[in-house]
């Protein structure tokens, strides 16, 4: 923890002095007393389509908090609009704890700053906890004659604009992610994007394209088919502990996806602290650990206050990335 709380100071000082999210207790809003909470089922909201990564993230946890919370914890999937439309819903339900937001860099820092959507995501959710944050690989074909960032580097300055990169899309984490190091690099790139990061790879390991930042491709690596030369994490991934972090060779460079859960702002505190106390035992769990970790994920469990100051970070962080990526909804 004296690592996040680092990173968390780090955070602030460079978003500034901000307000974060107020709650206010039950019985000034009429809201069922937190000691009776939950008495019946807890609705968690993931805005992605079932069967992904992230959706997985949201199952895990839902399937062991009826363990302590007494009541279902039922997962419903709202896909749209680059998971705007989930967020909205969650934003305008009743601010009771019945509705959670399975929140991401896309929900409450990405997609509000690459298109317009219809809820605010520093104002409108309660934050309750970091789940999980994950690095990329940064990951080449193996035709190309690099082995290490650096020479990533140098190729790319030998060749402006010369490099392909793919992504799953323009403004995605890995497109973001991408033209982030480059500006860091001083470095011109061709962003090549794709409908997911599949056909992406598809087109990597054919050698169309020559490199991408990617959380799914460790199983190519595995194989052969690809080359994993960095991570953007600040330290090693676990499962690919040989592969260097771009911060070692000398450049400032972190990037990480994360999740984590809110509920509608407005939510009383008490439930919020019940709700947080609930999820962060359940992520001290060997098997949750274990599952959450399959793909280089990294658990975190944050306190509600600290999640709130590093989405509002994110989201200046990311407002930046979307301006100098250049990216626009489609």
């Amino acid at each position: 923890m004296k690592h996040f709380e680092l990173r968390r100071a780090m955070l602030a000082a460079a978003a500034g002095a901000v307000a974060l999210p107020r709650w206010t207790s039950a019985a000034a809003q009429g809201h069922e007393p937190a000691a009776s909470y939950p008495s019946r089922p807890i609705r968690w909201v993931v805005p992605y389509a079932p069967g992904g990564a992230t959706d997985l993230i949201a199952r895990v946890i839902a399937q062991h908090l009826p363990e302590i919370l007494g009541q279902p914890v039922i997962v419903e999937n709202r896909p749209g609009a680059g998971s705007a439309l989930g967020a909205e819903y969650v934003a305008r339900s009743a601010p009771d704890g019945y509705t959670l937001l399975l929140a991401t860099i896309a929900t409450n820092a990405i997609v509000p700053n690459l298109q317009p959507v219809r809820y605010d995501p520093l104002k409108d959710f309660a934050p309750i906890t970091q789940i999980a944050r994950g690095p990329f690989l940064v990951v080449v074909n193996p035709e190309l004659p690099v082995r290490t960032i650096a020479d990533l580097i140098a190729l790319a300055k030998a060749r402006p604009g010369g490099l392909a990169y793919g992504s799953g899309g323009a403004g995605s984490p890995q497109h973001l992610s991408v033209a982030m190091f480059a500006a860091a690099a001083g470095v011109q790139l061709n962003h090549v994007p794709y409908r997911g990061s599949g056909p992406a790879i598809t087109d990597l390991i054919s050698g169309q394209i020559q490199f991408m930042f990617d959380n799914t491709a460790m199983q190519f690596v595995q194989a052969g088919r690809l080359r994993a030369i960095a991570s953007t994490g600040e330290t090693r991934s676990p499962i690919a502990p040989e592969v260097p972090t771009i911060r070692e060779s000398g450049l400032p460079y972190d990037f990480y996806a994360w999740q984590g859960l809110a509920t509608t702002g407005g939510t009383p505190a008490a439930i919020v602290e019940k709700l947080h106390a609930a999820v962060i035992r359940m992520l001290a769990l060997p098997e949750v650990k274990a599952q959450l970790g399959r793909d280089g994920g990294e658990v975190v469990g944050t306190s509600p206050q600290d999640f709130a100051a590093y989405i509002q970070a994110e989201h200046a962080r990311m407002k930046d990335a979307v301006r100098i990526s250049g990216a626009t909804s489609t």
